[in-house]
């Protein structure tokens, strides 16, 4: 580790920012929106991003967006014609690391509401699934675990006792594990 090495991260994201403002820029305002969005998670598909355009905008996107005027179908498909889009390797579409990490990092340190607003949208969207007893797989379980310390950590709290209490032992404990390594890759300091 060089002495340097926050200060040249720093750098490369605000570069890597830089260059994912540009190619936003020749996209309509809407898909601009989502890719900020979508940079929150780890994956998305058609559905989750559905979910999470009722976050809204980001206060430091000069663009307007409101009221939406593409469907959801259209964002999707214009998002997957992103060059930083990829196929995420167990579930639907993610951004390239780096570019994840340059727009989160942008919404941390200038909307953190914006952040929390995603991860609230997320947790309705699961929560919404499990209420309908249509469960969630391992994968979700983690992002919903993440998601709803984030939007609101003592509640998140409390939701995630709820849904603690109705797993199996080792589902839960793959879920401890998943939301752990999920923690590590992106700090603690995101958590109140």
């Amino acid at each position: 580790d060089s002495p340097n090495g926050d200060a040249s991260d720093s750098q490369l994201l605000d570069a890597v920012w830089q260059s994912t403002a540009n190619v936003l820029e020749h996209y309509p305002p809407e898909v601009e929106v989502a890719a900020h969005a979508v940079a929150l998670l780890r994956w998305f598909d058609l559905e989750i991003l559905t979910a999470v355009r009722s976050a809204g905008r980001p206060s430091y996107l000069e663009r307007r967006t409101d009221p939406p005027e593409l469907a959801s179908e259209e964002v999707f498909r214009q998002l997957q014609l992103l060059p930083f889009v990829e196929d995420h390797p167990v579930r639907g579409r993610t951004l390239h690391d780096l570019t994840r990490q340059a727009l989160s990092a942008r919404a941390w340190r200038h909307d953190p509401g914006f952040v929390r607003a995603v991860s609230a949208a997320l947790i309705t969207h699961f929560d919404a699934r499990l209420q309908a007893d249509e469960g969630l797989a391992l994968d979700e379980l983690v992002e919903f675990a993440y998601h709803a310390l984030i939007a609101d950590t003592d509640a998140g709290i409390d939701l995630l006792d709820q849904v603690w209490n109705s797993l199996d032992g080792v589902q839960a404990s793959r879920v401890l594990d998943g939301l752990v390594r999920v923690v590590e890759e992106v700090g603690t300091d995101r958590l109140d």
